[in-house]
């Protein structure tokens, strides 16, 4: 868990890790040189219990820097994450560990979402593609397996050696998720095991041109590597993206043109997965997107984060 400034979402997190129905684990916390009161909150809960195992930076390293010497200190061999507002619930580290053990092919699982608000009240929730296959789908545009849901082997930074990438700032989670699935199947099971936290804190929100850029670079550089031949530029992405999901820039609009372009970009790209994965024995159940339906519940959506 990587903490930085978590205020009085911190405890919430921890307390909902210690309340797991699986209890033989390590809470690794880093403290990315918080400046409120989450130092003390951790030297609190690591002196009442012995398996949370605490490092603190005296300078501002970033997320993924974070991250990455988070995992770095892990001895499991598996490694969940659980930002430090958001909350896991009681089973979520058994079902996915179930889910590992049982499927030794998949190396990295998630969950689907259910999003609160900043008092903890439920939302709504969030479903995610369970298959690798539809994982590879929704990843060309979107992250497909949540940060906050997500629990990987070991094997997958150490021997495979993915990491986060320091040098992204915003949405670095996106990137990392679609970096692993080129080399790694993943899966994301169909209930809801993380609690997103949506508050005016959020990263993504705080820094919200930033993630909407990021996230349009991530999704091209999914594509080319994904459909070499598909001939869709970085402008395009971004139309989708503001289209379909809602993340567009502050100042700009989804207009009439934008969408038409967009949903046709979006059928297109549809028809190069399909045709690159023609002989897949799942390809058949992927929902093939109806324009009509993306014009009328999709083209002014506000951002799912």
């Amino acid at each position: 868990m990587p903490v930085f400034n978590a205020g009085p979402f911190l405890a919430p997190a921890i307390e909902s890790l210690f309340a797991q129905t699986f209890a033989d684990f390590e809470l690794v916390i880093v403290d990315d040189a918080s400046s409120d009161g989450s130092v003390e909150a951790i030297r609190q809960f690591a002196r009442s219990d012995s398996r949370l195992r605490s490092f603190f930076q005296r300078e501002n390293q970033g997320i993924s820097a974070t991250r990455n010497f988070a995992i770095e200190q892990a001895r499991g061999e598996y490694i969940a994450f659980l930002n430090h507002d958001d909350i896991a619930l009681p089973e979520r580290l058994a079902r996915q560990l179930e889910f590992l053990q049982r499927n030794e092919d998949v190396d990295l699982v998630g969950s689907a979402i259910e999003n609160i608000g900043p008092a903890g009240e439920s939302l709504n929730t969030s479903p995610m593609p369970e298959s690798d296959l539809e994982i590879h789908w929704l990843g060309l545009l979107d992250c497909p397996v949540r940060q906050s849901a997500l629990m990987m082997r070991r094997d997958v930074f150490t021997r495979r050696g993915i990491r986060y990438d320091p040098d992204i700032i915003s949405y670095s989670d996106y990137d990392f998720v679609a970096r692993a699935i080129r080399s790694v199947h993943a899966a994301n099971l169909p209930e809801a095991l993380t609690q997103y936290r949506k508050h005016p804190q959020n990263t993504s929100r705080v820094r919200w041109e930033m993630f909407v850029e990021s996230g349009a670079r991530i999704a091209h550089d999914a594509i080319r590597f994904e459909l070499p031949d598909c001939k869709i530029d970085i402008e395009q992405v971004a139309e989708m993206r503001a289209v379909i999901f809602g993340y567009r820039a502050a100042a700009s609009r989804n207009s009439l043109a934008v969408i038409k372009r967009a949903v046709a970009c979006y059928l297109d790209l549809f028809e190069s997965f399909s045709d690159r994965h023609r002989d897949h024995p799942l390809m058949a159940r992927l929902h093939r997107p109806d324009a009509a339906e993306i014009v009328t519940l999709k083209s002014d959506n506000s951002s799912p984060r």
